[in-house]
């Protein structure tokens, strides 16, 4: 039963995280922005941090006679602050060691260690911990002991929870690798045609006795084919690898470069059929 409890209560919180995250980079984007791991309305990373922040202040707590409720809020700003932190960090460092890329960049806030925490988050964090602690919880235990009135349906929930949340899983990561594959794959082929192209001015410059600009003039055209195939390896994305485009960023030089160019010919509407010259009638209109 517990463990049913706190799935569910994993899952709401994380439904919960995700609506602020889109609600945010909307207002701060002025469009509207999926943002999450999953393909699902979740974030995941809230609901370790909510269920995680729900025992320790009240499970556990309460365990020991403390009302983090009613006093200790400097603690629970503290806790929460350095609490999310930890996760915050942790996360997006397992994330790049297995995929090579994170969903969170704070390489431009101030005082950030790695780019995978900041000061001003954490701050923000803190502040919403207590918040969450104090008027938010409360109506979330009160709503758990009404319905522990009715277990069935509470282990109904989660399992039907987990399968959604597991099949969102699969589809995710076996997504997200197909696209490192694409991007790996234009990243090599880009390196050649650049490599040929280096070794054609070269012999240019050498045979002919040409400037370096003149000769790099002379076969620009390679380099420009790599342009060509961006928009063939864009139009060749399914709505689930844009979607991670668009949220992932790369941590190896050659593939964020690489993924960027071909994110420059992927649309922001990412269930829009698109087409390999889609990028051209989009510059002819705004021409």
């Amino acid at each position: 039963m517990i463990v049913s409890t706190l799935f569910n209560e994993f899952i709401v919180f994380s439904f919960m995280g995700w609506i602020y995250e889109c609600l945010f980079c909307t207002i701060v984007d002025k469009r509207w922005d999926n943002r999450g791991f999953l393909f699902g309305p979740v974030c995941p990373i809230y609901g370790v941090g909510a269920v995680t922040a729900l025992t320790i202040f009240y499970r556990i707590a309460g365990a020991f006679n403390v009302d983090f409720q009613h006093t200790g809020i400097v603690y629970v700003f503290l806790i929460c602050m350095f609490g999310t932190a930890v996760i915050e960090y942790t996360t997006s460092y397992v994330l790049e060691k297995v995929f090579h890329a994170v969903w969170w960049d704070y390489s431009n806030a101030p005082l950030n260690i790695n780019g995978r925490v900041c000061l001003p988050a954490s701050l923000a964090f803190g502040v919403a911990g207590v918040i969450i602690v104090r008027y938010f919880f409360p109506i979330v235990l009160m709503a758990e002991n009404k319905l522990g009135k009715y277990p069935v349906m509470t282990e109904l929930v989660s399992l039907i929870f987990m399968a959604v949340f597991a099949a969102d899983l699969v589809l995710t990561v076996q997504s997200l690798t197909d696209l490192l594959s694409k991007v790996e794959a234009a990243e090599k082929e880009f390196n050649i045609r650049l490599e040929g192209t280096v070794e054609k001015v070269g012999d240019t410059v050498e045979k002919v006795g040409d400037t370096v600009g003149n000769a790099v003039g002379k076969v620009s055209g390679t380099v420009g084919l790599t342009a060509e195939r961006a928009k063939e390896y864009a139009s060749k994305l399914n709505y689930r690898e844009r979607y991670l485009l668009k949220n992932v960023k790369f941590k190896m030089p050659g593939a964020a470069k690489t993924a960027a160019r071909i994110k420059e010919y992927t649309p922001t509407n990412i269930f829009r059929r698109i087409t390999a010259d889609d990028k051209d009638k989009e510059n002819e209109t705004k021409g």
